[in-house]
């Protein structure tokens, strides 16, 4: 399924039927599609049964959304890997704005203290470690 013209990406889509949340597990927990582990691609039935991979994944309710809104279709939603670390990156900022420090808020999420100072002072760090 491609983006429709108005701009909406299918993860948009998918997170108007299930909500962001859910939406961004669902699709971060989707295998990859062959040997590419950036690409997301699975089929939405046009009817459900209750063994059914998707009702396995999301209960019988969010299933049958998923079937009323998409039903027939191949969906192919974007890898959501970076969407949920700038949903942490920004967690990090608003935790610390709100009194935690960076020792407790490394802890909580999972992630180290110069990591987190980091990002509380706003510099971007590049996968090889150099500043930008």
């Amino acid at each position: 399924m491609m983006a429709d013209d108005e701009g909406d990406s299918v993860f948009d889509q998918i997170a108007d039927v299930l909500g962001e949340d859910r939406a961004l597990i669902f699709i971060g927990t989707l295998p990859a599609a062959g040997n590419r582990p950036w690409r997301k691609c699975f089929h939405v039935p046009k009817r459900l049964s209750p063994n059914h991979w998707l009702v396995a994944r999301l209960g019988w309710s969010d299933a049958q959304r998923m079937v009323r809104s998409f039903g027939g279709m191949i969906l192919q939603p974007s890898n959501v890997r970076y969407w949920g670390r700038d949903m942490r990156n920004k967690r990090v900022v608003q935790m610390f704005s709100r009194g935690a420090t960076p020792q407790t808020i490394a802890a909580e999420l999972g992630i180290s203290e110069a990591r987190v100072r980091e990002l509380i002072d706003g510099r971007r760090v590049s996968r090889k470690g150099s500043r930008q």
